[in-house]
């Protein structure tokens, strides 16, 4: 197909650029991939035009063809072919990646075509061959592999094969245990959010929303992570037959160099007429060690050091970084805590450069060729061994790694020059041997152990992750728990004594109305102690509006329920700033919020408001008006009226009836004060309740969404650390195996009769404890070097089994 570039008409073949994401597609470019490229390349004769845009392609260019705008140029009678031609492009590495697998099927979309053609071509592709590809041309000599190697391999695959099924058994069942979780939380919020809706403030809100968030952050953070491992897994499982080195460097630290030596190719042939930097890991397979070369540290518009180490982490079986004697910093190392937090072995190859493809320089090396590698004296590379050691336990953690000294140019050019005798001198004054020595010792020496490393060993950290986060929820919501609780109760504590102050203060306030009431009697019954019963009534009626009777008991309610309010308010305002302090301290982002916080001040003044219409009610009820009073006075000026006769002077019936109005009259206010006093402290403490119950209610929701919350946490964190614990019972098993040089299969029943316990921080340090006395032959220093960790071994007595 013909496409316009820069004005002019120029054929690009679609589907060769098609097959070149498919490459892209796992974020690596693979040997065999790229030389099966290679062979379509010649026979279909790929214009140049094309070749630049695959260069695009494999430096992940911004302005390179997207995978729709690939897939759209191609011809719907390519579709069939092509579509094929991926699937079985997909699997020449011999494994088909979910991202390609995931390629595929947004290709399949596009362009209309059956899922069930294309399963039924992933499922078959083993029928359907490819072009054979012209054999790797490699040579075992090239790093010193003896007799053992192959056996050692064997014994290598065995044991990776089965460690690997006992791996992808428990992230399935971890990534199955935080599906559960995830499907409480939500069973959980849907129930509160269609529920309680009698009691739905903004606190309530606030707090569904960070379970919301908690759910949010399982989904997208947590399970994300158990995906990545599971994909981990499946990146692991294409190289279970191979021992894989991991390259990592800075730009130019001789990373290239390194891996032409190794295999006898170079990668400066990507793209076309210049060497190319691609973003992408490059993987090359020899004598069944398979080798990954990441992209440079530090090149500009390049990943940094920590997603370049992410991206070979969990293959690598170790890492070998690469560092130059002419620039040492203490940044270049700082990606090496990703290592220790997955367990992962490191050999530091230091490279020295001395520019010795100028002849004299040459003749001067390979005259004394040790004096490079000297430790000692101004010259010496001691002190960059040192400073190595030194910037790298900082983010490593321990010094458990080696660093070998070599001279890469020089062994590249032993590879280049004709002379055969030269050409040795070269390569052994290099000392390249010694690096691969160190790769031989860690395949015949520790493969296996380090094969489990990186599949059992590590994955521990995958499950360990989500299983501190679980902690931490756990540890956050049950701490919001026992702060609710502990609040909860003297909530209700303080209540109660500000309920009793309040209503002693209600009692204090009524009685001393009625007391001003009582006082005003007397007068009152001098001045009309000769008036009639209507008189009396009006009168009376006038003396208490005078006095403000009701508005004074009134008044009381007032005050007792604001006094009342008050300290409430207090109370509750230090139960939020309890409760705002628990939350920031433990990570949570919900307070009660201040609307809520005025939820509980209304609630209260409205309870107020109450007291006052119940007292306003009461004093209507006693004093309106005021016919018990007056009918006592009435009944009092009968009593007059029938001693009349028997008085013998004015004065002597003035005083009668002065004493009969003030007695009726007094009688009459004692008895309605009592009345008034108990049944306005009952209807306030029937409202102090209301409230207190109101109160329970708010702290129940919660203790509610808490309690489901922490009671589900508690059976996920049980079970993850059965699996964790379970992966290092399985490790440790294996580490038993390689100290007594006798391998067993991986079964349930093998690890139960040998360990009892295993205690780990992973990364650190590993403590196991075995069923019994153990023979082991490696001793504790060398264990440690070999697995990078701290490690004790004990018997059921703590009798220490290593050396």
């Amino acid at each position: 197909m013909f496409e316009l570039i820069n004005g002019n008409a120029q054929k690009l073949d679609y589907s060769f650029l098609l097959l070149t994401h498919l490459m892209c597609a796992d974020q690596q470019i693979h040997n065999k991939e790229w030389q099966y490229l290679k062979q379509v390349e010649n026979t279909l004769m790929v214009s140049v035009f094309t070749k630049e845009e695959q260069d695009k392609i494999i430096t992940q260019d911004e302005t390179m063809l997207s995978v729709e705008t690939v897939a759209q140029k191609i011809a719907k009678t390519e579709y069939d072919s092509l579509i094929k031609q991926l699937v079985q492009f997909a699997h020449i590495d011999d494994f088909y990646a979910p991202s390609e697998r995931k390629m595929i099927e947004t290709i399949r979309k596009m362009w209309g075509l059956s899922q069930r053609q294309v399963k039924y071509l992933e499922l078959n592709q083993s029928l359907q061959k490819m072009t054979p590809l012209a054999p790797i041309k490699h040579s075992k000599k090239k790093i010193n592999l003896g007799d053992d190697y192959t056996k050692a391999l064997k014994q290598c695959a065995k044991v990776a094969n089965q460690d690997f099924s006992l791996t992808k058994k428990y992230l399935k069942e971890t990534k199955i245990i935080l599906e559960v979780l995830e499907k409480t939380i939500i069973r959980q919020l849907d129930y509160h959010k269609n529920h309680n809706s009698q009691f739905k403030n903004e606190t309530y809100k606030d707090i569904l929303k960070q379970l919301e968030a908690t759910q949010q952050s399982l989904n997208t953070e947590i399970n994300k992570q158990i995906d990545q491992a599971i994909d981990s897994l499946h990146a692991k499982e294409r190289s279970l037959k191979y021992f894989t080195i991991a390259f990592m460097g800075r730009t130019k630290a001789g990373k290239s160099t390194l891996h032409a030596v190794m295999t006898g190719e170079g990668w400066e042939a990507i793209g076309v007429g210049k060497q190319r930097t691609t973003r992408l890991n490059r993987v090359y397979e020899l004598s069944d060690i398979r080798i990954i070369d990441t992209p440079g540290i530090g090149a500009p518009g390049g990943k940094s050091d920590e997603e370049i180490a992410q991206s070979v982490i969990d293959e690598a079986d170790v890492i070998c970084y690469v560092v130059t004697n002419d620039s040492i910093q203490e940044t270049e190392f700082e990606f090496l805590k990703q290592l220790k937090e997955k367990s992962k072995p490191l050999i530091v190859l230091l490279n020295l450069k001395d520019n010795v493809k100028d002849s004299r320089r040459l003749q001067r090396f390979l005259k004394n060729p040790d004096k490079l590698f000297k430790k000692e004296g101004n010259d010496g590379i001691a002190g960059h061994i040192s400073r190595i050691r030194r910037y790298a336990k900082e983010h490593y953690s321990n010094d458990y790694f080696p660093i070998i000294p070599v001279m890469l140019l020089a062994a590249q050019i032993s590879k280049e020059i004709e002379d055969k005798q030269q050409a040795e001198q070269l390569f052994k004054a290099s000392r390249i041997d010694d690096f691969f020595t160190a790769i031989r010792e860690s395949i015949i020496d520790y493969g296996s152990i380090r094969r489990s490393q990186t599949l059992l060993g590590s994955t521990v950290g995958n499950i360990e992750q989500p299983n501190q986060w679980i902690k931490k929820e756990l540890e956050s919501y049950q701490n919001l728990t026992n702060t609710l609780k502990d609040q909860s109760v003297n909530v209700q504590k303080n209540i109660k004594q500000a309920q009793k102050d309040s209503r002693l203060l209600l009692k204090q306030r009524i009685d001393e109305t009625f007391e001003t009431a009582i006082q005003t009697i007397p007068s009152f019954a001098e001045d009309y102690w000769n008036a009639d019963a209507d008189t009396l009534q009006r009168e009376w009626a006038r003396k208490m509006n005078q006095i403000k009777l009701d508005k004074r008991v009134e008044n009381s309610y007032k005050e007792a329920g604001q006094q009342f309010n008050e300290v409430v308010k207090d109370i509750l305002d230090e139960v939020e700033q309890e409760l705002i302090l628990m939350s920031n301290l433990n990570g949570h982002k919900f307070k009660f919020s201040q609307q809520d916080s005025n939820d509980f001040w209304r609630m209260a003044l409205k309870f107020g408001g109450g007291l006052l219409a119940v007292g306003a009610g009461l004093v209507a009820l006693f004093f309106p008006p005021f016919a018990v009073i007056l009918g006592g006075v009435a009944f009092g000026g009968g009593i007059l009226n029938a001693l009349g006769g028997f008085m013998k002077s004015k004065s002597e019936k003035r005083k009668k009836a002065v004493n009969n109005i003030s007695d009726n009259l007094r009688s009459q206010l004692k008895e309605q004060q009592e009345e008034t006093v108990e049944k306005m402290c009952n209807e306030f403490d029937t409202n102090c309740l209301k409230l207190k119950q109101t109160i329970n209610t708010y702290f129940k929701n919660y203790f509610e969404i808490f309690k489901e919350l922490y009671e589900c946490f508690i059976l996920r964190n049980k079970d993850l650390f059965e699996n964790c614990d379970s992966l290092n019972c399985a490790y440790s098993k294996r580490i038993i195996d390689y100290s007594r040089q006798k391998y067993e299969p991986l079964t349930e029943n093998n690890i139960n009769k040998i360990i009892v316990k295993v205690d780990r921080k992973f990364g650190d340090e590993i403590k196991i404890q075995t069923q019994h006395f153990l023979n082991l032959k490696v001793n504790q220093s060398q264990l440690e070097q070999i697995l990078q960790e701290k490690i004790s071994i004990i018997d059921l007595q703590g009798k220490s089994l290593l050396k």
